[in-house]
């Protein structure tokens, strides 16, 4: 059966792409895209979370508890609260190939220029007080 080598080969290898699989099985890149989706496997992408470290837990679910105690206290509190986030951005980003796209009838020959001699960085703070 085709699909024996193609799914036993997408499970031992769940990071590999499907055009891999094809070469790795010697099936057509379509043949091995159907298989997979005939018994239900589908492409996912990671989402980016913060790493946690050892102590994260107890101090998230101290926070937890003090917000808790300070809503039954004040239920006006989070209308008290500055919320605040930064963040930095620098011309040395990193840049997604796979998202870069250019389309044209010839190679227009593309270059994308990655390290520059003159660097900058942008911090950006936001802040928001009361709900309205």
């Amino acid at each position: 059966m085709f699909a024996t080598p193609v799914l036993g080969y997408a499970l031992a290898h769940p990071e590999i792409s499907f055009r891999d699989i094809s070469k790795a099985c010697s099936y057509p890149k379509l043949t091995v895209w159907n298989i997979l989706h005939t018994y239900g496997a589908y492409l996912y992408r990671p989402a980016l979370a913060q790493e946690l470290i050892p102590g994260d837990q107890e101090r998230r679910f101290d926070f937890c508890n003090f917000v808790l105690n300070t809503l039954d206290e004040n239920p006006d509190f989070f209308n008290e609260v500055l919320w605040s986030d930064e963040c930095q951005f620098s011309r040395q980003g990193t840049i997604n190939t796979q998202n870069t796209h250019y389309w044209s009838f010839e190679s227009p020959l593309l270059i994308r220029p990655n390290c520059h001699q003159v660097h900058w960085s942008v911090n950006v703070w936001s802040g928001t007080l009361k709900s309205l």
